[in-house]
């Protein structure tokens, strides 16, 4: 366990760093000209349409720095490499006096293989997709210091890290049918966003998510949610909802490690399907099974009138047939406090 606990600190201190940043390409909306510019600091371009026409790779990595202002890409931003290549996409501040922050507005972020990074943006709304194709097995897609507004699609990356950034009344959609596909979100924080991911592999590592909305994850095989709180949820399906994949390559693993519940509401009185805190829906013999370590849940209740707004206390968590472990599990209610010892309290 200890092994474990370490190489998990490793891999979130890893996704965290930042380094010094270098530049290939200047881009600036307030003073670059796509005409007279060369993509230098001192005559940056004006566009990223104009910016990514021009991209050559030389080596492995190439950065694109982007000044403050405001970016209204009219068409598709496509760019082609290989594997072994990054294409970085970087929020550059010249001047430290200088706050305006980088937006863009809606682009469409197109890969023919490659890699993609992107540091340091305002997004109103996002979309990013890989042609789907075998030679895209170790795309990745890296997310950092962003902020979301709007939507977010990501499409057939094989990889997907989000660190430190947020979302705000988003409506964020992963897909990717590839083998052991994975996406990670590290310190961020969901307010109000609706989130469905479908991908073998999901982490959710010490990030914050509230407000009216929920969590679905779809042909899931595995699953760590580490240090991280839902607060002040409502929802129709639940704050957190498990699909698991129809066709599990592997044995089903499911983590809740430190996870905090608290004030989730349900408005499906009566549902049989989903709970307010963990739903398991989908496959109901699969080999595997949950485990909930070291969590809490608190005031978790189910709207029973929309017409005169009757709450009442309900159970956190509906399994299926699925089997649970349960490691020093605590569960208040809304008016009383007490401690699960049997999983009684527990749908299953």
């Amino acid at each position: 366990m200890v092994k474990k606990e370490l190489f998990i600190l490793l891999f979130i201190s890893c996704l965290h760093c930042t380094c010094a940043v270098y530049c290939d390409l200047f881009v600036s909306d307030t003073t670059g000209d796509d005409l007279l510019g060369n993509g230098t600091t001192s005559f940056p371009y004006k566009t990223l349409e104009k910016a990514f026409e021009t991209l050559s790779w030389s080596g492995s990595r190439f950065v694109l720095c982007v000044a403050g202002g405001d970016y209204k890409p009219r068409i598709g931003l496509r760019y082609i490499s290989s594997l072994s290549q990054t294409l970085r996409l970087v929020a550059f501040v010249p001047d430290v006096n200088n706050t305006v922050p980088a937006r863009i507005r809606g682009p469409l972020f197109t890969g023919v293989v490659g890699n993609l990074e992107i540091d340091g943006f305002l997004f109103e709304g996002f979309s990013f997709q890989y042609w789907n194709n075998p030679a895209l097995q170790n795309s990745t897609l890296m997310i950092r210091n962003c902020n979301f507004t709007s939507y977010v699609v990501v499409q057939d990356s094989i990889s997907v890290k989000i660190v430190n950034s947020n979302f705000e009344s988003v409506n964020f959609n992963h897909r990717c049918d590839l083998l052991t596909s994975s996406i990670t979100f590290l310190y961020c924080t969901l307010s109000a966003t609706m989130v469905s991911v479908k991908s073998q592999i999901v982490n959710l590592f010490s990030s914050n998510i509230t407000g009216y909305g929920s969590f679905k994850m779809e042909e899931v095989e595995r699953v760590l949610v580490w240090a991280t709180v839902f607060k002040n949820i409502s929802s129709e399906q639940g704050a957190v909802v498990i699909s698991p994949s129809s066709s599990i390559r592997h044995t089903l693993s499911i983590l809740f490690f430190e996870a905090e519940f608290e004030d989730i509401t349900l408005f499906v009185p009566g549902s049989t399907n989903y709970a307010p805190a963990i739903s398991f829906t989908g496959a109901d013999s699969v080999t595997g099974g949950i485990k909930l370590q070291f969590c809490r849940f608190s005031c978790i209740r189910t709207l029973t009138s929309k017409i005169n707004g009757i709450y009442r206390d309900t159970v956190p968590i509906n399994l299926g047939n699925q089997h649970m472990t349960l490691l020093n599990v605590n569960y208040s209610l809304c008016s009383n406090s007490y401690r699960v010892s049997d999983g009684a309290l527990f749908q299953m």
